[in-house]
């Protein structure tokens, strides 16, 4: 009978924190030399990010994410970018964005790329700015960034307002939304009016209508002008079924029924 050995709990953990530290130093060097394998490290570090831990989303942080910032690849159009960004994506949790924030290069970075003609560049980019500031512990800090540009900031937010968007990227859209509002940054426009109609009355998730309404009720408050535009669309799109009936919970959501009334 062939004798084996069960590794235990913490040994098994330990020989993962040190591939990890390997692969990292293996996609650091590949990045710099501009190796062939740098797209697949890329792919495996983002798998890696959720299995490993606090710890190996700091050192990518710290050791690989000035390199990447540094390279202006957001320019291009190739895979690399593409993993590059959905990598910058990833690292962003409520724990770090702070963090993050503060890695020099990391946001004019992350606004190039959401400025990219190509989606799937683009698109990773501003999630990745909407969680940013929507998941920070204090929003109203990486709001201020001296590197932050409003004028993307609000376009993206905007873009992310929408019932064909993931529920959870168009809640951390409302929140940047309110965000800039409350820093008097927004300026209301038909973009934004159609969009956060188009949201309330068709997105299919009810807390997103929830919080849209509040949005709608916030910015019509004070602006006659928009509660115009607003009433007038809401009215022009209203519909027995919309939004779904789960939604009309909420008193927000009857507010805004009756500005279609």
């Amino acid at each position: 009978m062939m004798a084996y050995s069960r590794l235990s709990p913490i040994a098994i953990s330990a020989h993962r924190n040190v591939s990890h530290a390997a692969h990292l130093q293996q996609l650091i060097e590949s990045f710099t030399n501009q190796t062939t394998q740098t797209t697949q490290l890329l792919r495996d570090t983002i798998n890696y990010i959720n299995e490993a831990g606090d710890a190996y989303r700091s050192e990518l942080t710290q050791k690989f994410l000035p390199i990447l910032v540094s390279s202006n690849t957001t320019n291009e159009t190739g895979v690399t970018d593409r993993y590059a960004i959905i990598l910058c994506n990833k690292l962003i949790d409520r724990s770090c964005c702070d963090e993050l924030a503060n890695v020099n290069g990391f946001i004019p970075y992350i606004q190039r790329a959401m400025t990219n003609r190509h989606i799937c560049i683009a698109r990773p980019a501003s999630s990745a700015m909407m969680k940013l500031i929507a998941h920070a512990p204090v929003p109203e800090r990486v709001m201020t960034h001296s590197e932050i540009d409003i004028v993307p900031l609000t376009r993206a937010a905007t873009q992310n307002l929408s019932s064909n968007v993931d529920a959870n990227q168009c809640l951390d859209a409302i929140r940047v939304l309110t965000i800039l509002n409350q820093e008097s940054k927004l300026s209301p426009d038909n973009e934004l009016c159609d969009h956060m109609v188009e949201t309330f009355y068709e997105n299919r998730t009810p807390y997103v209508s929830k919080q849209t309404a509040g949005l709608i009720l916030m910015l019509t408050k004070d602006d006659n002008d928009f509660k115009t535009a607003v009433s007038r669309l809401l009215r022009e799109r209203a519909a027995e079924n919309k939004p779904i009936q789960a939604a009309r919970c909420w008193q927000e959501v009857n507010d805004v029924m009756i500005m279609a009334a």
